[in-house]
């Protein structure tokens, strides 16, 4: 099965079964194709989902489940935390019951005078110690809690809720939006609000700790990328691997503006050294093996497939048709490029590939060419010259007038 038709099965949503994926609480089967990883889910793997949901329903974190699925011994005391928790729930709710008694029935409260004698929150779903945002999220979605009104509201009262909801910690940190994933990390906020201003080294996540400088090997075989130093893996893998060796030097940050779907320009920081190396790195190989014309269409199509992809065009047919391009191009984008990284910035230094066509074989650029003499280029540049004679004759024959 794939995502689609277990999502549909399961009545999960996609992003609920990738987080029980990336938990180990679903083993489906991984495959790549065109850089990309694909789950191929089974009977048993639907089953798997239906126990993580029905605890999930009952409350249970994702850390209890996990425990329970590897080490069945520890049921027993699992569930016993759960009780504790569904047991202080109960006394939270008679408490709650019993200060609602307490209001006369003929007395106007306000909402504020009603949330100050209650003092705590009387149902839904509060944070389970030890629980992470994402579970916090997750679980909240189940019990329908979220309504319309909460999709317009500001960062600071999206703050106001979580610590309304138990969640305590550093704010200060919260006034910016950091969003990672596996082609780097966004940074969105105070700075980026307008067109000046520009992000404090103490934003980014990470911070140089490397000095001095070192040199990576890339490998890439049909466009994408399969090795790090000689060492083959997956594409992701690869990204993964070089993101761990350029971003102690803090390479890759800069601060990018764009159109948005909605017709508003958008300004966000970012932080993303091995993406910006391996594309560097690629252009540079296709450079070497493609040829003008490719390079030129290459440069157009892709633009406008980004353009589809941000606007979530993926199904746009024409999309199947420049992937269909693209793909083709990369047929001999295979060798190896060497890229220097330093404090701050990176250099690529030279590529290798058997498809290179600035082989010497064909000649020397500006030393000695193999392929053509003298003569041959008298006879050249007439050909390539004449329709520019044409066209300058006639100017010539216009002005005679």
């Amino acid at each position: 099965m794939k995502m689609k038709e277990i999502c549909a099965r399961s009545g999960l949503t996609e992003r609920a079964v990738r987080l029980y994926c990336e938990k180990g609480l679903v083993h489906p089967e991984k495959r790549w194709e065109r850089g990309r990883e694909y789950l191929e889910f089974t009977d048993h793997n639907l089953r798997e989902l239906h126990t993580v949901s029905e605890l999930r329903r009952a409350e249970f974190t994702l850390d209890e489940i996990a425990l329970m699925l590897q080490k069945p011994d520890q049921c027993g005391n699992v569930l016993a935390g759960w009780r504790g928790r569904i047991d202080e729930q109960n006394q939270r709710l008679t408490s709650a019951k019993a200060k609602l008694a307490e209001l006369s029935a003929n007395e106007a409260q306000t909402a504020e005078q009603i949330a100050e004698l209650l003092g705590t929150r009387a149902h839904g779903a509060a944070p389970y110690e030890g629980e992470t945002f994402a579970e916090f999220c997750e679980r909240e979605s189940y019990s329908g809690t979220y309504s319309e009104e909460m999709q317009e509201i500001s960062r600071k009262e999206e703050i106001d809720y979580l610590v309304k909801h138990g969640f305590n910690f550093s704010w200060e940190k919260s006034k910016y939006s950091i969003n990672q994933g596996v082609w780097g990390t966004s940074i969105g906020g105070v700075e980026t609000l307008s067109s000046s201003g520009y992000l404090p080294e103490e934003a980014y996540p990470s911070q140089k700790v490397k000095d001095g400088s070192e040199i990576v090997t890339l490998g890439f075989k049909k466009g994408e990328l399969c090795s790090v130093n000689g060492e083959e893996m997956s594409p992701v893998q690869a990204i993964y691997k070089l993101k761990e060796i350029a971003e102690p030097y803090a390479i890759g940050r800069d601060t990018h503006v764009g159109d948005t779907i909605i017709g508003i320009k958008g300004r966000v920081g970012f932080e993303a050294a091995a993406p910006l190396i391996i594309i560097k790195a690629h252009h540079l190989l296709e450079k070497h093996v493609l040829t003008k014309n490719q390079l030129n269409w290459k440069d157009q199509l892709s633009n406008y497939y980004g353009q589809l992809m941000h606007e979530a065009q993926y199904l746009e047919p024409l999309s199947r048709d420049i992937e269909a391009f693209l793909e083709s191009t990369q047929n001999t984008v295979t060798g190896t490029v060497q890229v220097q990284l330093m404090p701050y910035h990176f250099s690529v230094l030279g590529c290798e590939s058997k498809y290179d066509m600035m082989s010497s074989k064909f000649g020397d650029y500006g030393e000695k060419n193999k392929s053509f003499s003298g003569r041959d280029i008298v006879g050249f540049t007439k050909v390539l010259a004449n329709p520019l004679k044409i066209f300058y004759s006639l100017q010539e024959d216009k002005d005679n007038e």
